[in-house]
């Protein structure tokens, strides 16, 4: 089975898989799938679901071929954003440039946004990106003495 026949998973919206079957991942990974580094596929993105104060990490993770001779290690460059409860007219969050985020408690309602950029031998390929579902408030609790 060739590499691109693989089934493309993707959650936005939970920390479970899903199968892709959502027609807009469909759109994106057509127009994203010419673009990705020799030799690789976009097996999964997506972000986990965030909570005020807890780690939300973003998967970006690519299948490479193995019939490709390149040794050359896949680097992920981040970039997060935020954004209104509408998926658009996102804001960068300044010097969050890993691949997780602590959403804060004014995140709470607002949705996240990061874009990865792969790099394969100092080359960097066109950016792609996946949504989160809303911040949650957080799972703690306070104690008032």
């Amino acid at each position: 089975m060739s590499l691109k026949a693989q089934i493309v998973y993707l959650s936005f919206f939970s920390r479970c898989l899903v199968p892709c079957a959502d027609s807009t991942f469909q759109f994106l990974f057509e127009q994203w799938k010419d673009q990705f580094p020799p030799g690789c596929l976009l097996k999964e993105a997506f972000i986990d679901q965030p909570f005020e104060e807890d780690a939300c990490c973003c998967h970006f993770n690519f299948i490479k071929d193995k019939t490709e001779s390149s040794d050359s290690e896949l680097v992920l460059k981040y970039q997060w954003f935020i954004g209104e409860r509408t998926p658009s007219n996102f804001i960068v969050i300044p010097d969050e440039t890993r691949g997780v985020y602590w959403p804060k408690h004014e995140d709470i309602g607002r949705i996240l946004k990061v874009e990865c950029t792969p790099i394969l031998e100092e080359t960097a390929y066109p950016t792609i990106f996946a949504i989160s579902s809303p911040v949650s408030p957080g799972m703690f609790f306070s104690i008032k003495i």
